[in-house]
């Protein structure tokens, strides 16, 4: 039986009594995004307790994630791990956790799923005073218990919802929310309900790069390519600006993967700008006024990178998935990061190590590492990652081509 509670601000929430797990089938809440009142198409969310507090989405995340980490299902507390900055960064403040659910919604909401955030990675420690020697600002990670293929154990969510059952093998207490667009002028919250075809699932990372540490897996039935769906990508922008926090960053990665014929994202939550989004940038297309999009490229960085800003999501979408198809049929790696709510997003092309194989992450090509031993902690320098990472860079000629190519791509958003 499913009842419809009205609660303050216009939004509905349906509460259906029925446990997460069901024998007709694996069960979650759903967050359904409201229709966006938006002039062309502008970003913004909606869902917002007020200024400098918490979107209803953003808490319903937070209280999910840490109530899988207070199950134990974390490897380990990332929030202890030891970190190393190129620049003195002071500790931030905790924030009493109390004051967090002082909107009604978000509180009635939080009681009802039965979750709470007790902390946020704005109240993450800052780097600690200790810093690598440069003039740059990488941040390094000692996390020896740190994963990176842990999505591997996660392959049960690349199959259609309508054929997953519960049962002793399998466990989804990892899967925290689905998010799907809604019909409805305001966002609402089903709990347990079969995850929709047109829906992204957010799965908890057991061995988080950083706090709130969080995979997003469109629905396997609703994927229509083995690597870019521009709905998705549409609907993963409009994510980050539901989220609505300066913390939330959004990552993909392209020749990475681990998860084949299946797009996947990631998120987590930084308490500091990372470093790419201090460098300086230098425009090469101003179309603010014209298409809606400004491309430009970052300087004075040691791998070659693009950032797109709008917050026109549909010239935004149109822009980077032109870009992202152009460079994966011409087989080469790239890396994206969503920041400042789903406005800004940086590309980063490579080149793959021959020998080796490998690429950069997503975060690693923000400037964010994880060193998984002591010494090699130690021994990181400026020098030393800058190198890196210039291994990995795009040659000059390649690049002027990817640059004239984004460029035309949003000019011709005009006609």
């Amino acid at each position: 039986m499913v009842s419809a509670t009205k609660l303050e601000g216009g939004y509905c929430f349906h509460s259906k009594n029925s446990p997460l797990d069901q024998p007709e089938g694996v069960k979650i809440h759903l967050y359904r995004l409201g229709i966006e009142q938006r002039e062309h198409d502008a970003l913004k969310s909606f869902a917002c307790a007020g200024e400098g507090s918490p979107s209803l989405l953003d808490t319903i995340i937070l209280s999910q994630w840490e109530n899988f980490a207070q199950k134990g299902q974390l490897g380990y507390d990332v929030t202890t791990c030891e970190l190393k900055s190129g620049m003195l960064i002071p500790n931030i403040p905790a924030t009493p956790p109390t004051k967090l659910f002082t909107f009604p919604l978000i509180a009635t909401v939080a009681a009802l799923i039965g979750t709470v955030c007790l902390s946020c990675a704005a109240n993450r420690d800052g780097y600690g005073g200790i810093v690598i020697e440069g003039q740059r600002d990488f941040v390094i990670q000692m996390n020896d218990k740190w994963n990176s293929f842990s999505l591997k154990k996660y392959d049960k969510f690349g199959h259609p919802f309508g054929c997953l059952k519960p049962n002793s093998a399998r466990s989804y207490e990892e899967l925290l929310l689905c998010i799907a667009e809604g019909e409805n002028n305001e966002p609402e919250v089903v709990p347990s309900i079969t995850p929709p075809n047109n829906g992204v699932l957010l799965i908890a990372n057991a061995y988080p790069v950083e706090y709130g540490h969080i995979f997003l897996v469109p629905n396997a039935t609703n994927q229509l390519s083995s690597f870019w769906d521009k709905r998705m990508f549409g609907l993963i922008t409009k994510i980050a600006s539901e989220v609505n926090s300066a913390a939330f960053r959004v990552f993909f990665d392209d020749g990475t993967s681990i998860v084949p014929k299946h797009m996947f994202f990631q998120a987590c939550y930084f308490a500091n700008p990372l470093p790419v989004e201090s460098s300086s940038t230098v425009a090469l297309y101003d179309g603010a006024t014209r298409s809606g999009i400004c491309v430009s490229e970052i300087v004075d960085y040691p791998l070659k990178a693009l950032v797109f800003t709008s917050t026109n999501v549909n010239a935004l979408v149109d822009v980077v998935s032109e870009a992202c198809l152009a460079l994966h049929e011409n087989n080469t790696v790239h890396s994206l990061m969503m920041s400042n709510n789903g406005r800004n997003v940086f590309l980063f092309p490579q080149v793959k190590n021959l020998v080796t194989g490998c690429c950069l992450s997503a975060w690693e090509c923000c400037g964010y590492f994880v060193y998984h031993t002591k010494v090699d902690f130690d021994r990181a320098s400026e020098t030393g990652i800058s190198n890196r990472m210039a291994s990995f860079s795009f040659q000059d000629g390649d690049f002027e081509d990817l640059k004239k190519l984004c460029c035309a791509i949003a000019d011709g958003l005009v006609t």
